[in-house]
């Protein structure tokens, strides 16, 4: 436990659902930073309520800096401080058995050096509890990604395959950094035994053609961002033909169709989608995308 150093990125979070989903995981781990992309009020009001404050360190951001900078800096500090494990977790992101999760994870390890990352189940949840119907899977899942929050990393990845691409800012840089390994000859593996809570936003259903379609009202900055993102990615020339045409689906047609279908200010949000999708055509930022 003490071989792993965390990090939970903070965006106009609630206080009081943060305090208790750190107090979740701070037990588990060596020492944990915090840090606060938007102001959080008195940083010594939250410390003073986590289980273990003096194994956190809190960074309050002068501006919103996005994820992978955050990510790279616990990188730096977890590098320093001679661990060997990343844990990266999402202000709203609750644990159900984190020990289970970190054991079976290790397991996994022991019998497969190759692989670098490592994820638990997610159960989308808004009120953070479990679903009355849900059954707990088992077993190990070799997905096409894993989620930033409540990955596991192993230090030696950064050393061999490079840090967080902060380019991207937010969106798709957890795809990246799991194709980036990939490439490579890592693997990456979602632990089912390992259970874990997460809001992916203001989640609605909507029936199209006799399906429920699932959307989240995203801002049109985060249309934006994921549009983009995915170009990029579907542009790079280590991701698998099969793997683009999935990404260009899921990410991008997919994202237009939900703004023209489903969501309200469409043009505003279309509008940033289209921007999103020039920009991710473009060859202005090629030397930086290029890498993954």
């Amino acid at each position: 436990m003490e071989s792993i150093y965390g990090i939970v990125i903070l965006y106009n979070p609630d206080i009081a659902q943060v305090i208790e989903n750190i107090n979740r995981y701070l037990p588990h781990i060596g020492r944990l930073m915090i840090w606060a992309n938007s102001p959080v009020g008195d940083s010594d009001v939250l410390l003073g309520q986590l289980s273990d404050a003096g194994k956190v360190d809190f960074v309050q951001s002068e501006e919103n800096s996005g994820i992978p900078k955050p990510l790279n800096e616990a990188v730096r500090r977890a590098r320093e401080g001679g661990f060997d494990f990343l844990l990266t977790m999402d202000q709203d992101s609750t644990w159900q058995n984190l020990p289970v999760y970190l054991e079976k994870a290790r397991e996994l390890r022991s019998k497969d050096s190759s692989v670098m990352i490592t994820g638990p189940s997610i159960v989308e949840s808004g009120d953070g509890k479990l679903p009355d119907d849900f059954n707990a899977p088992s077993g190990v899942r070799y997905d096409s990604y894993i989620i930033t929050s409540g990955a596991l990393y192993d230090m030696k990845l950064f050393d061999e395959a490079g840090t967080f691409p902060e380019i991207y800012f937010i969106d798709a840089v957890d795809e990246e950094i799991c194709l980036r390994a990939a490439s490579r000859g890592y693997k990456y593996a979602l632990i089912s035994d390992g259970i874990m809570l997460h809001n992916f936003g203001k989640r609605s259903e909507h029936k199209l053609l006799g399906k429920t379609v699932v959307t989240h009202d995203y801002s049109e900055v985060r249309y934006y961002y994921t549009v983009r993102n995915h170009m990029w990615l579907i542009r790079c020339r280590r991701v698998p033909f099969g793997h683009k045409m999935k990404l260009l689906k899921l990410h991008v047609i997919t994202s237009f169709a939900r703004i023209i279908l489903f969501e309200d200010n469409k043009k505003t949000k279309f509008s940033f989608a289209f921007r999103g999708l020039r920009e991710g055509l473009s060859n202005k930022y090629r030397t930086e995308w290029e890498k993954c």
